[in-house]
């Protein structure tokens, strides 16, 4: 065959490579990486961008969707019902709040307290601190748990909680925590800590996921009233009494209140996504107080999973309405009112 029909039929690829990536919707970026991928891949390209790319996410799109139906079913339509508490802002507040809204995620919801750390150790010591209080529920979310001293004192806090009757849940990310080892999980299993992984690689069984649809959530709800989240994992490198000058900066938060009730949302769907079930009832959602004059914290989930870039939007909200909104601080202060992104 001549030359010019193998050049032919190759821009007739690309053009039709091109416009069905085009009705996919993505981001430009993620647009123009999938033709580019595709066209110099004219013979795998489509099998490899069925099987495991954005085709296939779509398809845990429509899983994740099922575990956000079926929790919401079952809290009575929590996530919507408090699409009445924006009156609790500020005016000059409500033009950021609604960002992530409007992209399904929660208002912004007051919280007693909340506390920032800048230090892992600090940190840590706080959060076995509200473990050790909990009395109904420990819920635990978090990309990396790797075995060392903060992961052998937190397994042990657990196991014992487990072991006097508190329902104790671990969710970990399958690639990020993949240290955790079977010896290092067999304490919390044996006394009734439940424990699972987010997406799992099952190449064993042939049915391989998509590598990079992780968890990287920080997330800690105890009892439904003290939650944590923020950038901190579980490991010895972000502490600085046992990694030194090396230790991970990072800042995580510690809140009460009516605004941990977002933080446990997200958890169960996750954990709904992981284990294909979740706890019910209303002891993991206390009655909202709606306290007034306390902090307001909006908590924005996203990830791939989501049709509309909540965080990306809400930060950039932030950025541009910032200085007209007042105190309206990220991550490193608390002001009257605080977004805080739950994960990616």
């Amino acid at each position: 065959m001549h030359w010019s029909v193998y050049t032919a039929l190759e821009v007739l690829w690309i053009a039709f490579l091109a416009a069905w990536i085009i009705l996919e919707r993505r981001s430009p970026a993620a647009t123009l990486a999938w033709i580019l991928a595709l066209a110099f891949l004219p013979i795998v390209g489509a099998p490899v961008y069925f099987f495991l790319g954005p085709r296939r996410l779509r398809r845990k799109h429509y899983r994740r969707a099922l575990a956000r139906k079926t929790v919401a079913a079952w809290t009575g339509g929590r996530r919507l019902a408090y699409l009445e508490l924006p009156s609790l802002v500020e005016s000059r507040h409500r033009r950021i709040a609604s960002v992530g809204m409007r992209a399904g995620e929660a208002p912004p919801m007051p919280a007693d307290e909340v506390r920032l750390f800048f230090d892992g150790d600090e940190c840590f010591e706080a959060l076995l601190e509200a473990v050790a209080g909990a009395r109904h529920h420990v819920h635990l979310e978090y990309y990396i748990v790797r075995p060392g001293v903060w992961q052998e004192r937190l397994i042990r806090l657990l196991s014992e909680k487990a072991r006097a009757g508190v329902e104790v849940r671990l969710l970990m990310d399958a690639f990020g925590s993949k240290q955790m080892r079977p010896r290092h999980r067999r304490p919390l299993r044996a006394s009734g800590v439940e424990v699972a992984f987010f997406n799992s690689i099952r190449l064993a069984r042939m049915k391989p996921r998509l590598a990079n649809f992780r968890t990287h959530r920080k997330i800690a709800v105890v009892d439904g009233r003290i939650g944590f989240t923020g950038g901190m994992n579980i490991m010895d490198e972000e502490s600085r009494a046992i990694s030194g000058a090396g230790a991970w900066r990072d800042t995580h938060l510690r809140l009460t209140g009516d605004a941990t009730i977002p933080l446990q949302l997200v958890f169960l769907e996750d954990w709904h996504y992981a284990t294909g079930s979740a706890p019910e009832g209303e002891a993991y959602f206390p009655r909202p107080r709606l306290a007034g004059g306390a902090t307001l914290v909006q908590i924005v989930a996203s990830g791939p999973d989501c049709e509309i870039p909540a965080i990306h939007q809400a930060l950039f909200a932030a950025y541009t309405f910032g200085y007209e909104a007042g105190r309206y601080v990220l991550w490193f202060d608390v002001g009257r009112h605080v977004i805080m992104p739950a994960g990616f």
